[in-house]
């Protein structure tokens, strides 16, 4: 109970912090999808970690479009998640497929009303890909 209570609180504080640094909400105007990634390449796997994968896929559901973008925070000795939730806020991702996600990655994203899905490891970007098609 109380770790919920502390999550909760978590939450609330992130949310009302948002317009104090300008940051600006996703309006669902884009529908990109965010894959962490091993490598720029649809052949790649899904990476095991959310917020230090080396790169991100961006797949476009309205176009069809594919694009890599190097994740900068993989590295940052704190926050990354945090770091990583505004950078896909920034690039119009609704929703992302991953791996595992921790519980403050899920409350990063949360506060950007950007959704998460969990997939089964040893999937590589174009199986993923292919299943959001399909659907």
């Amino acid at each position: 109970m109380k770790y919920l209570v502390l999550t909760i609180l978590l939450f609330l504080l992130q949310l009302s912090a948002l317009p104090q640094q300008g940051h600006s909400q996703v309006t669902g105007k884009d529908n990109i999808i965010a894959i962490p990634a091993s490598g720029e390449s649809i052949d790649s796997y899904v990476a095991e970690n959310f917020s230090r994968c080396p790169c991100f896929c961006f797949y476009n559901l309205t176009t069809d479009s594919i694009t890599f973008r190097e994740n900068k925070y993989k590295s940052a000795s704190g926050g990354a998640s945090r770091l990583v939730a505004q950078f896909l806020a920034d690039n119009g991702v609704s929703k992302v497929y991953t791996i595992q996600l921790g519980q403050n990655a899920r409350v990063n994203l949360g506060s950007f009303r950007i959704e998460s899905t969990i997939v089964t490891s040893g999937k590589t970007v174009r199986q993923i890909i292919r299943s959001i098609q399909d659907k």
